[in-house]
């Protein structure tokens, strides 16, 4: 299990959330439970600890351990990305099909879970809002078609993360920058 977590607000009020979500996340996993029921479980522990303003959008894969398929769960974040083994290019994804968790008590988690064929050699990309909200030094966005871009412009030999890292690094400068910039990739 993977899980990649944006927590609205930042510092410390945010970082209240992330403890037992993380406590939830590690023991649900360690026991076996499926993806349903560990983000029924934050969920449930999000509800009775955070106020009303506060909430969790996540990203969140199982690797099936045939390794052929990963069930997927993308609850407010941006798309998830499926990266073909041999070009880098995009080859499915999964946008967000439900809510972020501490916000209802009444989500059918079942309905937000999809499940996608791999191959060996793909990767799944993780990215948060702050990767297309990226700002430069005059204050205009990365945006998708920026991190598509940098995927596409991926060197065979080298990490899509590293590309995306790249082009980052080359379009924001030293701006500074106002959420947080998030990527995980999957092999």
């Amino acid at each position: 299990n993977v899980l990649m977590g944006d927590f609205t607000g930042h510092g410390l009020a945010a970082a209240l959330g992330a403890m037992p979500a993380s406590e939830v996340f590690r023991a649900m996993t360690g026991k076996g439970f499926s993806i349903q029921q560990i983000l029924a479980g934050i969920n449930s522990k999000l509800l009775n600890l955070l106020p009303t303003s506060m909430f969790l959008a996540i990203q969140f894969i199982t690797i099936s351990r045939s390794l052929d398929h990963v069930s997927v769960c993308n609850c407010g974040m941006p798309d998830i990305l499926f990266l073909d083994a041999g070009d880098h290019s995009i080859k499915h994804r999964t946008p967000s099909l439900g809510i972020p968790l501490g916000i209802s008590g009444d989500v059918d988690f079942n309905e937000c879970v999809e499940v996608v064929k791999i191959n060996q050699g793909d990767s799944i990309l993780l990215v948060s809002d702050g990767v297309t909200e990226a700002l430069n030094e005059e204050k205009e966005h990365f945006h998708r078609e920026r991190l598509e871009a940098a995927i596409s412009e991926c060197h065979p030999d080298e990490a899509t993360i590293d590309s995306i890292s790249r082009a980052l690094r080359e379009f924001c400068g030293d701006a500074t920058q106002a959420d947080d910039i998030s990527l995980a990739e999957v092999p």
